[in-house]
Parts: C-alpha cells; structure tokens; sequence
C-alpha cells in the first residue's frame, strides 16, 4: 500500500513559492490536494509528444530543465500552479500557454476508488537536441496505439425545428480518437478528419474510411502510433498530412513521404493551399512553398520577414500574401513586403495564431494571450481595427470565413464562436452538443453549408447557419 500525503491548500501554496521560480494564482483549489494516491492523474495521449509538439523547433538547440506543478481537479480539468524554468530560450509565458490547454486529464483516486484533487508534477529536460518528459510523482502511462474496434457509426444526435447537431466520438463510432486539430474537405467532397491516432476518410454517414501506421506505413511515427496533426487538399486533390515529425502526400494511389532528407520541411505549423495550386508550409524556422517542382523558402535571414516562427498564411486570389508571426503580420505585394505590429497599428497584440480573408478583401486574425483575446480586421485600406468580446475569452486556434453569409467562424478554446460583422454567437456544451471541454480546433463548411467541427472531444456536424 503506498503512503498518501496530504497537504493543506494554504499550506501547499505557501511553500510553492520557496521551490518554484514563478507561481501561479490562476488554479482555485479547494480542500485537499493529494500527491500520492493509489491510481494517479492520466493523461490521454503520450506526454513526450504532446510536449515535443507544443516546443518543435525550439528545443533542438536548449539546455535546461523546466519543471511543472500542475492541479488536476475531481473533473480532470487542469492548470498549472507553477513554474521553474532554468531554459534562457523558452518564455513562461509560452510554457503556461503549453500546460493550460492541456485536454484529457482524467482524475486522480485514492484507496477507496473515490475522485480526489491531484498535483501532478513533471520534469522536461533538455539535452542533447532532445526533450524528455518525467512523470515524477507518478509512473506516467505507457502509450501504446488503441485501435477503436466499432464497425459502425451511432453518433449522439440533437435536433430541433430548424438545427441538428451530431457528435461521432471513439465511444460510439470508428473515430480512432477523440482529440482532433484539424478537417478539410477534397474535390469529391469527401471529409478527411486527423485524429492523434490516425486519418478518417468520411464518403458518407455510413462508408468511413481508416488509415493509420498499420495499414500505411507512411502515416507510421514512434511506437507505431499515428498522430495526424494538420492537413490540406491541394488544387490536383492531393492530401497532404502532417503526421508526427514528417509530412505524407496522399494522390489517391501513393503516400509519399517529405522530411529533412527530401525536403526543406522540419517542425511544419500548419498547411495551406493557394489558389495556383502551391503548398504553403508554416513552421517554427520560416515559411516554405511548394510549386510541385520547386522549394522556396522565407525566413528572417533572406527575407524582410519579421520572425522564422510562422502560425499561419493565407494567400489572396491576386497572389497578395499574409504571414502571421509572432511578432505581428507581413504582408508582401509582388515583393514589396509590409509590417503590421503593435508600434505601427491598431493591432493590440504581435502573437497571431491564425488569420484568413474574404470575399471582400478583408484579413481577419487571431491575436492575444491569456484572458485578452481579439478578433483583428484588416480591410482593403490597410486599416486595423480588432474586436474583444467576452465570447472569445481563449486562443483561436483556426478561422474559416462562410461566404455565403458573411460570417466569421472562430475554433476557439472556449467553444464555436462566430461573428456576423456586429454580434458574437457562442456555442460550447451549454447550448450545443459541444463536449464539456469546450475545445474546438478547426471549422470546414462544406457546400450545402453545413459546418465540421474538429474537437478536442470528437467530431461535430451541424447545419447551424
């Protein structure tokens, strides 16, 4: 029987701050927290990856350690309560941005099987060009692939006069796992939904298809899981996914695969697609494009590019092209490259994490760190202007513009927001069949207008306008 300590809140606290470099108020905890307990918090998915994901292309070249408290609540909800970071190349900020989003925590139990509060305590060192996640209070889960064996798709399914939501999760479909980043749409009009343990090929309600390192070795990554994490579909309908640390390239007959040894792609963001049929790749050491024939790379080095890290691109249909960064957004015009930022705009924040155009012209972006979040409008005089609303009130991870009826749709942290031009319209677990972590990662509207929400808690459809 293993020994419980149990520690007082005021107690815990007060001493947080004579081991930990920076702590943090945000967790409100009360009663107990245990740090030893006979089935400790799990984390659905692989630590190691979830941490390489989050610092890819940041930690090849850091010595150091950081090590995490963070509180995991009886409803598996977390925060981190504090921070001791000796890294010089990673900011706190960053790392509390890391370890806040974390989904999946399931609780903690003691002897007598009942849902206790845990502090779970983690180490990440840096060494070597490699980083490496300790569970220390608590053997971490070994991660091995789970195969969903459904055969078949009951989703949950609401309706009302007008408006019908659907859920499809592993629980009650062939979705290989309920954590979802991205969805997108090809010429067929099929549905491809990546999971962090595998790719999803939807023809219709009833006809899925699976791909996962089983069955294509291309999709394989470390212990043979297959954890898509980004995609798109090129003008010739070629799907290009991110899959671990490598890029794959489905034609319909091959999966060919793009990494260092045959391509300048390392540590790839996201993937876009422009109007000519290049493939634009934004990662963490600049961006990339792709002709078909041809690689052609920005960065700060050869470039009036104002950070290799890139969150996203977007071309228009005149080959104007827009770069988020962290340290604002370049627009180039046939060459001419422009800077907007806090100094020299509106902009009320320099860290954009997403940004997408209309029919109209007008750049919409995500900005902002914790609790200050706007939606950025840049319209076709340049002009900046930007939208704060308690309804985003967390990261928008991804922005999809409806241009049937104007509106700006918003994959949030905190749920499905979209925005009309005048009103916010929130839809999370308490109006909508949005699973309770509220965490919404992408938006496709297909072209009856229906709307595809990749979650954090499986996948949603709704033909909401």
């Amino acid at each position: 029987m293993r020994c419980y300590i149990l520690t007082m809140v005021l107690l815990f606290v007060t001493t947080l701050t004579n081991s930990f470099g920076q702590v943090f108020s945000d967790c409100h905890c009360q009663g107990p927290i245990f740090i030893k307990v006979e089935h400790a918090s799990t984390f659905n998915g692989s630590l190691q990856e979830y941490f390489e994901s989050e610092f890819k292309g940041r930690y090849q070249d850091i010595e150091g350690s950081i090590l995490l408290q963070l509180f995991v609540d009886t409803n598996g909800k977390s925060c981190c309560m504090s921070i001791r970071n000796t890294t010089s190349s990673i900011s706190s900020a960053r790392i509390l941005n890391a370890v806040n989003k974390m989904a999946g925590w399931a609780p903690a139990k003691d002897k007598n099987n009942k849902l206790v509060s845990f502090e779970v305590e983690l180490l990440i060192l840096f060494k070597d060009s490699k980083l490496k996640v300790n569970y220390i209070n608590e053997k971490p889960p070994e991660f091995k692939p789970i195969v969903n064996l459904n055969t078949t798709n009951n989703p949950v399914i609401v309706k009302d006069r007008k408006t019908i939501w659907k859920l499809w999760n592993f629980n009650n479909s062939m979705v290989p796992s309920d954590l979802s980043r991205n969805i997108t749409m090809d010429s067929a009009g099929f549905i491809w939904y990546c999971t962090d343990n595998g790719l999803v090929r939807i023809i219709d309600d009833n006809h899925w298809e699976i791909f996962n390192g089983s069955n294509v070795p291309a999709l394989a990554g470390k212990n043979n899981t297959t954890w898509t994490v980004g995609m798109a579909v090129d003008k010739a309908n070629n799907v290009w996914i991110e899959s671990g640390d490598h890029i794959v390239k489905y034609d319909g007959k091959n999966w060919i695969t793009f990494d260092t040894s045959n391509s300048p792609l390392k540590s790839v963001n996201k993937i876009r697609v422009d109007n000519k049929g290049s493939v634009w790749f934004c990662t963490f050491f600049g961006l990339i494009k792709y002709d078909g024939e041809n690689w052609t790379k920005y960065t700060t080095a050869n470039s009036k590019l104002v950070s290799d890290d890139i969150k996203d691109v977007y071309i228009e249909n005149d080959a104007t092209i827009w770069i988020a960064t962290n340290k604002g957004i370049n627009k180039v015009v046939k060459g001419d490259w422009r800077l907007f930022n806090d100094s020299n705009s509106n902009l009320p924040d320099n860290n954009i994490t997403c940004i997408k155009g209309d029919l109209a012209g007008n750049i919409w972006a995500g900005t902002g760190a914790k609790n200050n979040y706007f939606l950025i409008k840049i319209d076709t005089t340049n002009s900046v202007s930007y939208n704060m609303s308690t309804l985003v009130s967390s990261l928008i991870w991804n922005i999809t513009i409806d241009n049937k009826t104007n509106k700006v749709w918003l994959a949030t942290h905190n749920g499905l927001v979209n925005f009309d031009g005048k009103e916010f319209v929130q839809y999370d677990n308490s109006n909508s069949i949005i699973p309770s972590n509220n965490i919404v990662s992408d938006v496709l509207i297909d072209r009856k207008g229906n709307k595809w929400v990749s979650t954090f808690g499986g996948l949603i459809f709704t033909n909401i306008k």
